[in-house]
């Protein structure tokens, strides 16, 4: 039987939208993998890849899905130009290549299939409570803040966070949390 995979594509650019769509859906036809593109309007939390241009308020979107059951691989849509402000491992620009956004996407999917095996290690409560605020959509700058730190500091507890978890770069940790990866993990208390 065929994996299906429900795509949600929210952006005005009607002619980037309809490539995109034939690009993924030819890509995951070779893998013998069903496509079904679900509307915006008709959009609901059983998603598994959510692609969705930055002008339409992407920090929104994380927490849309944020304590949904199925969460999805978020990606944001921006232009060359355009500043976006969500963490840069997640963004795909429309003037990539097709073969960069199939690898961004592909190995977006094998982080998600991974994530599950590595929340087994514990982090420390200080650890915890950076990711946390994190996961909030705060930069490491408002973070220090919060918590009356040094910005290297929390960027420490940060990397020592990732390497407990076994994630060697941000965008690991980026989907990690927004699966729910931080939902009943478990901490060390020191």
């Amino acid at each position: 039987m065929k994996e299906t995979l429900e795509i949600s594509i929210v952006d005005d650019n009607q002619y980037f939208t309809s490539g995109l769509r034939h690009l993924l859906a030819d890509f995951y036809l070779t893998k013998n993998t069903r496509v079904k593109f679900i509307d915006e309007k008709a959009s609901k939390p059983s998603i598994d890849i959510l692609f969705h241009a930055n002008r339409h308020g992407i920090p929104g979107v994380y927490y849309r899905y944020l304590h949904s059951t199925a969460k999805p691989l978020v990606f944001a849509i921006c232009d060359k130009n355009e500043k976006c402000h969500v963490r840069k491992d997640g963004i795909l620009y429309r003037h990539q290549s097709m073969n960069l956004v199939l690898n961004m996407v592909e190995q977006a999917r094998s982080i998600d299939h991974q994530s599950s095996c590595s929340a087994s290690q514990s982090i420390t409560h200080r650890e915890y409570e950076v990711l946390g605020y994190l996961q909030q959509g705060r930069s490491l700058t408002e973070v220090a803040y919060y918590m009356n730190l040094s910005v290297k500091t929390v960027s420490a507890h940060k990397r020592s966070a990732m390497k407990r978890l076994n994630f060697r770069r941000n965008s690991e940790l980026l989907y990690w949390m927004i699966q729910g990866g931080l939902i009943g993990h478990r901490k060390v208390m020191r």
